[in-house]
């Protein structure tokens, strides 16, 4: 039998909150998309939302983005978040990223509003991704200083299975654990491509960072080599190199693929990656190590066919037939695991050919899997999974303490409204950033 809670309890569930959200920028990619993005579902879903920039940021009609003017002397952004000018007078949540806004969440609660949460996302396997780039030491800072953390934290959330794991292993340190939950970032659904059955040429899309070898774009310039070797009518593209290594960069990765690649620089622009996914025939996302990959998502929501790694946050959900159906997320799996570093191009390429060669099916299958991750796997829907487990802690306090009392009276802030105005016409391609960071 089901107790019924009482009503002030009831009501306290039902509130909607009032959250702050911590993160050195508004544009851009990894933590600060899924700071951007999870902002934006919480105020759609009627909460109040309030951000923290310090660095120079577009309004958004939903969110209250406070841009932090930079202070003479104190050029670290992070540490801009410390500060106390203008914070909103309540605040039952706030939510910080990692060792990028993470000690700024939990500062804040401690000496302005003790009766908070602090949500804090797990966006990085500190103990492996530094190491893979050859740097054990601050591989070991960074695990110490995400296990404290973590230990400060009412609530953990992992973005995606292979950080929930990770926030779970750091939260198991800790004396007293934190609850640990997953949340999976939402996709974003995008027009997608129109087909030209008179074009022969199959267009391949690396979003990568070419300077970065985890990153693995040797790898699917020597595995899309692979592919033109064979036969296969193929031109690889990669964003994602410092403009001022573009030439060098198209060079070296020319010379492993064996014919030439086209790379092009950084890009924020929303505009240019829609152009390049809708160009695609195919997404290529080879990296030895990547904690989940928005990438592979934001091809998805175009409804372009898309290979992931399985070793991958983001092969692992696409793999995991409790969250997509076999027949939708199998197909774009690409089984790493156990492959040697000189087999690999072979494993991807061995993939890429099966797809492509039935490319009509690869299509088909991508426009079912953009329908379903729609259905079942918007930022919506990761925002109120967050919600559902910030109210199974205690609930928090409302009553104004005194470090509030004194931002009430100093500020007089305007909270944004309690339901979230519907958003304007044409509102995406404004305020919706692209990735790159």
């Amino acid at each position: 039998m089901t107790v019924p809670l009482p009503p002030a309890r009831a009501e306290a569930q039902n509130r909607p909150l009032n959250v702050l959200t911590l993160c050195d920028k508004w544009i851009g990619g990894g933590p600060i998309a899924v700071n951007r993005e999870i902002s934006i579902a919480l105020a759609e879903l009627g909460h109040r939302v309030t951000t923290r920039v310090s660095v120079p940021s577009p309004s958004h009609p939903l969110v209250d983005i406070q841009v932090l003017d930079p202070v003479p002397g104190v050029s670290d952004t992070r540490a801009q978040l410390l500060r106390a000018d203008r914070l909103p007078a309540d605040v039952d949540v706030i939510m910080g990223h990692g060792r990028f806004s993470g000690g700024a969440a939990s500062y804040l609660r401690d000496n302005f509003y003790p009766h908070a949460k602090v949500v804090h996302f797990v966006h990085v396997t500190a103990d492996e991704m530094d190491r893979g780039r050859g740097e054990p030491l601050e591989s070991n800072q960074h695990t110490e200083t995400e296990r404290a953390l973590v230990s400060r934290a009412d609530l953990v959330v992992g973005v995606g299975p292979l950080l929930t794991d990770e926030g779970r292993r750091l939260a198991r340190m800790c004396e007293k654990p934190p609850p640990v939950v997953q949340m999976t970032p939402g996709v974003i659904l995008e027009t997608p491509p129109r087909y030209d059955p008179e074009q022969t040429r199959l267009n391949l899309l690396v979003f990568t960072r070419t300077d970065d070898r985890l990153k693995g774009a040797d790898i699917a310039a020597a595995a899309v080599g692979e592919l033109h070797n064979r036969g296969m009518d193929v031109r690889l593209t990669m964003l994602g190199a410092h403009k001022s290594d573009v030439a060098e960069q198209e060079r070296v990765l020319s010379d492993i693929a064996g014919f030439p690649v086209r790379v092009r620089g950084y890009t924020s622009d929303p505009n240019v990656m829609a152009a390049e996914l809708r160009g695609a025939d195919m997404v290529i996302h080879a990296a030895r190590h990547e904690d989940f990959g928005l990438a592979p998502l934001e091809a998805a929501g175009h409804g372009v066919p898309v290979l992931v790694g399985n070793h991958t946050g983001v092969g692992m959900f696409l793999g995991d037939p409790k969250e997509v159906p076999a027949a939708l997320g199998a197909p774009s799996v690409v089984n790493t695991r156990g492959s040697s570093e000189a087999t690999l191009p072979t494993v991807w390429a061995d993939h890429a050919e099966a797809v492509l060669k039935d490319l009509p099916e690869a299509r088909r299958r991508a426009m079912d899997l953009r329908e379903h991750l729609g259905q079942n796997h918007t930022w919506r829907h990761a925002a109120e999974g967050v919600v559902e487990n910030i109210r199974t802690l205690a609930p928090p306090t409302r009553g104004t303490t005194a470090a509030t009392a004194a931002l009430q009276v100093a500020h007089q802030q305007t909270r944004p409204p309690a339901v979230a105005p519907r958003r304007p016409q044409g509102w995406q391609e404004a305020f919706r950033p692209g990735r790159g960071r």
